[in-house]
């Protein structure tokens, strides 16, 4: 018996009394009996997945910043001003 938590996500809907079969383990996969369940997370898994694609985002905004500065900077050169020339 299984929950596909993808769905839940996408969908943004909670699972209320939901009816799933439970299946043996073996190649047959014969229903060997059911279950009902609820499962109220899709509220929790929304943010869960919209902090994680901020902080990537984030990321990458900062390392395009971090490599436009390193482009846009002036190489100096500092030397020893030797009056034999």
């Amino acid at each position: 018996a299984f929950l596909d938590l993808q769905e839940l996500l996408l969908t943004g809907n909670d699972v209320i009394e939901q009816q799933i079969d439970i299946v043996s383990v073996d190649e047959d996969k014969e229903v060997i009996g059911t279950l009902k369940v609820s499962l109220e997370a899709a509220k929790v898994l929304t943010g869960i997945y919209q902090e994680f694609h901020q902080k990537d985002n984030g990321k990458t905004e900062d390392e395009e910043e971090e490599k436009k500065k390193k482009t846009d900077q002036i190489q100096l050169l500092d030397y020893e001003e030797d009056g034999d020339f």
